[in-house]
């Protein structure tokens, strides 16, 4: 969608500050004011909200009950998108590719037009451990900027879990206006950001896939290389999904049925 970067007003994001417990985070912005707005006009004034990602709100607190039948729907949803981009449950899944596929651009603060360098210092230097991604909708399009300060891995994360939103239909919760104009759609809701973490690791690792290739090698450092997340998300769906002991009592029972000769 390289042709909505000519049409697509600046939008203003704002500067960034460190994230305190319980603070939500900033998910979308839309440009409603008719005058060109530059995308750091004003960093003080700019109400200031950042964006978590995926694996951010994982580790945020407890796990809570998710409505019936939630969590099966994500793995169906999961499956229909990658055999619509052609992609096997056991393969990775390259979220740029998801994203085109959905009709969402993926920029990065260096790619925003009119984007001044010490706006981009701002914010890929100064406060990059505040923000993962926001998610721009403006009219019929949707744009993704993602903090390329952040490794490769979290960026696939962070995209991910963005998208996520975006197919679950999810609304933000709070809407603000700033000074300048702009609508500063942000704050989802609890639920809805537990159930784009289920959904964006879906994406990333379906279970079946995960099955799949954990029992051809069960090796953890090489699970996560090879659908290319972090670690720590690849352990949480060894342990969220029920794989890890699936192939654990599945192990016991072939040893077991070895030892006696059955």
């Amino acid at each position: 969608m390289t042709s909505s970067r000519a049409t697509m007003a600046p939008v203003h994001l704002g500067s960034c500050k460190k994230r305190k417990p319980g603070t939500t985070r900033m998910a979308e912005y839309a440009a409603v004011s008719p005058k060109p707005q530059s995308f750091f006009a004003d960093e003080k004034r700019a109400l200031r909200r950042p964006s978590r990602s995926g694996e951010d709100c994982r580790n945020a607190g407890p796990p809570r009950v998710m409505r019936r039948g939630f969590k099966a729907s994500c793995e169906r949803e999961a499956a229909s998108h990658r055999r619509a981009i052609g992609l096997r449950l056991d393969e990775a899944l390259d979220p740029e590719e998801l994203a085109e596929h959905l009709g969402v651009s993926v920029w990065r603060p260096e790619d925003v037009p009119g984007l001044g360098t010490g706006s981009v210092r701002q914010l890929v230097e100064e406060d990059s451990d505040s923000w993962s991604a926001v998610t721009l909708r403006l009219g019929s399009s949707r744009l993704t900027i993602l903090n390329s300060a952040h490794t490769l891995v979290r960026q696939r994360s962070s995209l991910a879990h963005e998208l996520a939103h975006l197919i679950l239909g999810h609304r933000p919760s709070r809407i603000d206006v700033s000074e300048e104009g702009l609508l500063v759609l942000s704050s989802f809701e609890g639920e809805e950001e537990r159930e784009a973490d289920w959904l964006s690791a879906a994406l990333l690792v379906p279970r079946d896939g995960l099955v799949r290739t954990y029992r051809q090698r069960r090796d953890e450092d090489y699970l996560a290389q090879h659908f290319g997340v972090s670690l720590s998300l690849l352990k949480w769906r060894l342990r969220a999904t029920g794989v890890a002991l699936q192939m654990k009592r599945a192990g016991a029972y072939m040893h077991r049925s070895a030892m006696t000769g059955r």
